[in-house]
């Protein structure tokens, strides 16, 4: 009998911790509008993907609160790791710039770009990264990197802060590789 009650009254304490709502979870994804530019030929380049540092390498949106410490938004995530929202998003700037990136082996030239950081700090967005490119067998790397001020306003204009300065930056770069 004592065993019954006792087991009624954990399904009680349970069920009230159960039945909480978990608070929301808002999902954010980079993106690039669709550009209107024709290519009458392409540069091809052996894609050879994107790497990103594994702190930021998640679902979760980072910020710095001080030196040396990454902390995560917990009400906010991408939609899905960072790296797989940028080998998706990368292709798509370079065709825009008249470069195709392809999985396809020997081709002359090859791209790889590493992720360092992204976050938003003091009212800033922080993106910093390295192509690295290999033409005539000579490795060539280039620093890509922006910071972004972030106008006052919901969560949605750091989101369109570090959409914007992982795209500006990696316009720049592909216009300097051409």
């Amino acid at each position: 009998m004592l065993k019954q009650i006792f087991t009624a009254l954990l399904i009680l304490l349970f069920s009230g911790c159960l039945n909480r709502e978990l608070p929301p979870i808002n999902h954010y994804e980079l993106f690039i509008k669709e550009s209107s530019n024709t290519c009458k030929s392409y540069q091809n380049y052996q894609w050879l993907g994107v790497e990103v540092a594994q702190k930021i390498n998640s679902k979760n949106i980072a910020y710095k609160e001080s030196p040396n410490k990454i902390e995560y938004f917990s009400k906010n995530q991408w939609i899905t790791n960072l790296s797989d929202m940028l080998n998706t998003l990368i292709p798509q700037i370079a065709k825009n710039h008249c470069i195709a990136l392809l999985q396809t082996p020997n081709i002359p030239k090859s791209l790889k770009i590493s992720v360092f950081d992204l976050h938003f700090e003091d009212s800033q967005v922080f993106f910093n990264a390295q192509g690295i490119t290999l033409k005539n067998n000579v490795t060539y790397s280039l620093p890509i990197r922006t910071t972004i001020n972030v106008k006052e306003g919901g969560f949605e204009t750091i989101i369109e802060a570090m959409n914007k300065a992982i795209v500006n930056s990696l316009n720049d770069f592909f216009k300097s590789i051409q």
